[in-house]
Protein backbone atom coordinates (compact mmCIF):
# COMPACT_ATOMS: atom_id res chain seq x y z
CA UNK A 1 0.00 0.00 0.00
CA UNK A 2 3.05 2.30 0.52
CA UNK A 3 4.75 1.29 -2.25
CA UNK A 4 1.66 2.07 -3.74
CA UNK A 5 1.32 5.75 -2.96
CA UNK A 6 4.89 6.43 -3.39
CA UNK A 7 5.09 5.78 -6.87
CA UNK A 8 1.35 7.56 -6.83
CA UNK A 9 3.17 10.66 -6.09
CA UNK A 10 5.81 10.42 -8.31
CA UNK A 11 4.06 10.13 -10.84
CA UNK A 12 1.71 13.22 -10.14
CA UNK A 13 5.14 15.22 -9.28
CA UNK A 14 6.55 14.52 -12.81
CA UNK A 15 2.82 15.18 -13.98
CA UNK A 16 2.48 18.46 -12.25
CA UNK A 17 6.11 19.30 -13.21
CA UNK A 18 5.77 18.58 -16.85
CA UNK A 19 2.50 20.72 -16.95
CA UNK A 20 4.45 23.75 -15.67
CA UNK A 21 7.61 23.13 -17.67
CA UNK A 22 4.94 22.89 -20.77
CA UNK A 23 2.89 26.06 -19.92
CA UNK A 24 6.49 27.81 -19.79
CA UNK A 25 7.33 27.12 -23.39
CA UNK A 26 3.88 27.61 -24.33
CA UNK A 27 3.18 30.69 -23.08
CA UNK A 28 6.90 31.44 -24.56
CA UNK A 29 6.26 29.98 -27.23
CA UNK A 30 2.91 32.54 -27.65
CA UNK A 31 4.63 35.50 -27.13
CA UNK A 32 7.09 34.89 -29.77
CA UNK A 33 4.67 34.63 -32.01
CA UNK A 34 3.07 37.52 -30.91
CA UNK A 35 6.46 39.26 -30.96
CA UNK A 36 7.00 38.37 -34.31
CA UNK A 37 3.12 39.04 -35.47
CA UNK A 38 3.67 43.23 -33.89
CA UNK A 39 6.59 42.83 -35.95
CA UNK A 40 5.63 42.13 -39.15
CA UNK A 41 3.05 44.69 -38.86
CA UNK A 42 5.61 47.03 -37.32
CA UNK A 43 7.67 46.63 -40.74
CA UNK A 44 4.20 46.47 -43.07
CA UNK A 45 3.41 50.01 -41.10
CA UNK A 46 6.99 51.06 -41.85
CA UNK A 47 6.93 50.15 -45.67
CA UNK A 48 3.81 52.11 -46.51
CA UNK A 49 5.13 55.14 -44.81
CA UNK A 50 8.32 54.57 -46.77
CA UNK A 51 5.80 54.13 -49.98
CA UNK A 52 4.40 57.73 -48.99
CA UNK A 53 7.24 59.50 -48.85
CA UNK A 54 7.61 58.69 -52.82
CA UNK A 55 5.37 61.53 -53.77
CA UNK A 56 7.15 64.07 -51.17
CA UNK A 57 10.36 63.14 -53.15
CA UNK A 58 8.97 63.59 -56.22
CA UNK A 59 7.13 66.37 -55.24
CA UNK A 60 10.14 68.20 -54.10
CA UNK A 61 12.23 67.36 -56.84
CA UNK A 62 10.12 68.57 -59.47
CA UNK A 63 10.03 71.85 -57.36
CA UNK A 64 13.86 71.71 -56.84
CA UNK A 65 14.73 71.34 -60.35
CA UNK A 66 12.36 74.14 -61.66
CA UNK A 67 13.46 76.72 -59.05
CA UNK A 68 17.54 75.87 -60.35
CA UNK A 69 16.04 76.78 -63.89
CA UNK A 70 14.16 80.17 -62.61
CA UNK A 71 17.59 80.84 -60.63
CA UNK A 72 19.80 80.79 -63.65
CA UNK A 73 17.72 82.81 -66.11
CA UNK A 74 17.57 85.53 -63.04
CA UNK A 75 21.17 85.40 -62.31
CA UNK A 76 21.89 85.57 -66.53
CA UNK A 77 19.14 88.83 -66.99
CA UNK A 78 20.81 90.51 -63.34
CA UNK A 79 24.60 89.98 -64.19
CA UNK A 80 23.96 90.52 -67.70
CA UNK A 81 22.37 93.68 -67.42
CA UNK A 82 19.47 93.10 -69.96
CA UNK A 83 16.93 95.72 -68.43
CA UNK A 84 14.28 95.32 -71.62
CA UNK A 85 13.80 91.66 -69.33
CA UNK A 86 12.20 93.18 -66.14
CA UNK A 87 9.88 92.27 -66.09
CA UNK A 88 10.68 88.55 -66.01
CA UNK A 89 13.07 89.24 -63.25
CA UNK A 90 10.24 90.72 -61.12
CA UNK A 91 8.08 87.72 -62.19
CA UNK A 92 11.29 84.84 -61.25
CA UNK A 93 12.23 87.04 -58.48
CA UNK A 94 9.40 86.26 -57.15
CA UNK A 95 9.46 82.85 -57.24
CA UNK A 96 12.85 81.67 -56.84
CA UNK A 97 13.03 83.03 -53.45
CA UNK A 98 9.94 81.30 -51.93
CA UNK A 99 10.50 78.10 -49.61
CA UNK A 100 9.57 74.51 -50.81
CA UNK A 101 6.53 73.64 -48.51
CA UNK A 102 7.20 69.73 -48.83
CA UNK A 103 9.89 68.14 -47.02
CA UNK A 104 11.77 64.48 -48.02
CA UNK A 105 11.07 61.91 -45.42
CA UNK A 106 8.48 63.19 -42.48
CA UNK A 107 6.48 60.50 -42.96
CA UNK A 108 8.63 57.73 -42.03
CA UNK A 109 10.69 59.95 -39.51
CA UNK A 110 7.37 60.46 -37.52
CA UNK A 111 6.43 56.81 -37.92
CA UNK A 112 10.00 55.84 -36.43
CA UNK A 113 9.61 58.77 -33.98
CA UNK A 114 6.45 57.49 -32.35
CA UNK A 115 6.87 53.51 -32.85
CA UNK A 116 7.00 51.55 -29.69
CA UNK A 117 8.01 48.46 -31.85
CA UNK A 118 10.91 49.50 -33.56
CA UNK A 119 13.45 49.03 -30.56
CA UNK A 120 11.92 45.57 -29.99
CA UNK A 121 13.24 44.59 -33.48
CA UNK A 122 16.17 41.52 -32.87
CA UNK A 123 17.25 41.21 -36.22
CA UNK A 124 20.85 43.01 -36.47
CA UNK A 125 20.05 43.14 -40.32
CA UNK A 126 16.88 44.88 -40.44
CA UNK A 127 17.30 46.97 -37.73
CA UNK A 128 20.90 47.85 -39.15
CA UNK A 129 19.33 48.85 -42.26
CA UNK A 130 16.37 51.06 -41.30
CA UNK A 131 18.57 52.81 -38.73
CA UNK A 132 20.96 53.60 -41.54
CA UNK A 133 18.43 55.06 -43.80
CA UNK A 134 16.44 56.89 -40.67
CA UNK A 135 19.92 58.29 -39.92
CA UNK A 136 20.62 59.42 -43.87
CA UNK A 137 17.09 60.99 -43.73
CA UNK A 138 17.86 62.95 -40.73
CA UNK A 139 20.67 64.38 -42.76
CA UNK A 140 19.01 65.69 -45.62
CA UNK A 141 17.01 67.34 -43.35
CA UNK A 142 19.71 69.43 -42.26
CA UNK A 143 20.28 69.73 -45.67
CA UNK A 144 16.88 71.08 -46.42
CA UNK A 145 17.33 73.32 -43.06
CA UNK A 146 20.51 75.16 -44.63
CA UNK A 147 18.76 75.73 -47.89
CA UNK A 148 15.99 77.51 -45.55
CA UNK A 149 18.33 79.69 -44.15
CA UNK A 150 19.82 80.70 -47.45
CA UNK A 151 16.29 81.65 -48.18
CA UNK A 152 15.84 83.55 -45.63
CA UNK A 153 19.06 85.37 -45.85
CA UNK A 154 17.90 86.85 -49.46
CA UNK A 155 14.71 88.16 -47.92
CA UNK A 156 15.99 91.09 -46.79
CA UNK A 157 17.73 92.39 -49.60
CA UNK A 158 15.05 91.61 -51.98
CA UNK A 159 13.20 94.45 -51.60
CA UNK A 160 16.35 96.72 -52.16
CA UNK A 161 16.37 95.69 -55.88
CA UNK A 162 12.38 94.74 -56.37
CA UNK A 163 9.57 97.62 -55.76
CA UNK A 164 7.34 95.68 -53.44
CA UNK A 165 4.43 97.27 -55.26
CA UNK A 166 5.11 96.00 -58.17
CA UNK A 167 4.95 92.37 -56.21
CA UNK A 168 1.83 92.81 -55.03
CA UNK A 169 0.04 94.34 -58.78
CA UNK A 170 0.95 90.49 -59.75
CA UNK A 171 -2.21 88.37 -60.48
CA UNK A 172 -2.16 84.72 -59.64
CA UNK A 173 -2.50 82.46 -62.61
CA UNK A 174 -6.44 80.76 -61.99
CA UNK A 175 -6.69 79.19 -58.59
CA UNK A 176 -3.09 78.33 -58.50
CA UNK A 177 -2.16 80.76 -54.76
CA UNK A 178 1.87 80.46 -55.89
CA UNK A 179 1.75 80.95 -59.55
CA UNK A 180 1.51 84.59 -60.65
CA UNK A 181 1.14 86.30 -64.25
CA UNK A 182 4.26 88.65 -65.48
CA UNK A 183 3.79 92.14 -64.53
CA UNK A 184 3.05 94.30 -67.50
CA UNK A 185 5.29 96.59 -69.11
CA UNK A 186 9.16 96.69 -68.16
CA UNK A 187 8.87 97.92 -64.25
CA UNK A 188 12.38 99.16 -63.43
CA UNK A 189 14.54 97.80 -60.64
CA UNK A 190 14.74 99.64 -57.70
CA UNK A 191 18.29 99.99 -58.05
CA UNK A 192 21.02 98.91 -61.20
CA UNK A 193 24.39 99.52 -58.78
CA UNK A 194 26.81 96.50 -59.64
CA UNK A 195 27.19 95.98 -55.15
CA UNK A 196 23.51 95.42 -54.68
CA UNK A 197 23.03 93.32 -57.45
CA UNK A 198 25.92 91.51 -56.76
CA UNK A 199 24.89 91.04 -53.34
CA UNK A 200 21.66 88.90 -54.55
CA UNK A 201 23.09 87.06 -57.00
CA UNK A 202 25.70 85.76 -54.63
CA UNK A 203 22.55 84.64 -52.45
CA UNK A 204 21.17 83.37 -54.83
CA UNK A 205 24.09 81.02 -56.45
CA UNK A 206 24.68 80.20 -53.04
CA UNK A 207 20.90 78.74 -52.86
CA UNK A 208 20.89 77.79 -56.48
CA UNK A 209 24.16 75.27 -55.25
CA UNK A 210 22.13 73.93 -51.99
CA UNK A 211 19.27 73.20 -54.09
CA UNK A 212 21.66 71.18 -57.08
CA UNK A 213 23.40 69.52 -53.93
CA UNK A 214 20.27 68.17 -52.13
CA UNK A 215 19.01 66.80 -55.67
CA UNK A 216 21.93 64.90 -56.32
CA UNK A 217 21.90 63.41 -52.53
CA UNK A 218 17.87 63.11 -53.07
CA UNK A 219 17.91 61.22 -55.94
CA UNK A 220 20.35 58.83 -53.86
CA UNK A 221 18.04 58.14 -51.39
CA UNK A 222 14.99 57.74 -53.11
CA UNK A 223 17.09 54.98 -54.58
CA UNK A 224 17.92 53.38 -50.69
CA UNK A 225 14.26 54.33 -49.81
CA UNK A 226 13.13 51.87 -52.63
CA UNK A 227 15.92 49.29 -52.06
CA UNK A 228 14.73 49.59 -48.09
CA UNK A 229 11.44 48.82 -49.22
CA UNK A 230 12.17 45.87 -51.80
CA UNK A 231 14.61 44.11 -48.56
CA UNK A 232 11.52 44.69 -46.17
CA UNK A 233 8.82 42.96 -48.32
CA UNK A 234 11.55 40.16 -49.34
CA UNK A 235 12.52 39.73 -45.59
CA UNK A 236 9.10 39.55 -44.25
CA UNK A 237 6.74 38.39 -47.59
CA UNK A 238 4.78 40.79 -47.46
CA UNK A 239 4.07 40.72 -51.04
Amino acid sequence: MKRHSYRQYVIEFFLVFAAIVLGFFAENLREYFADQAREKEFVQSLVENLKADASMYSKRDSAMRERIVWMDTLMSILTGKQENRNAEAYLLGRYATRLIQTKPGLSTLNFLAKSNDYASIEDPAVKGKIQHYESDLHWLQEITNVEEQMAEALWPIIPTLFDTKIFTKMKQVGNQYSRFEMPPGNPPLLTNKPVEINQFTYHLYLRRSQFFSEVTNQERMNQERRELIDFLNSKYKLI
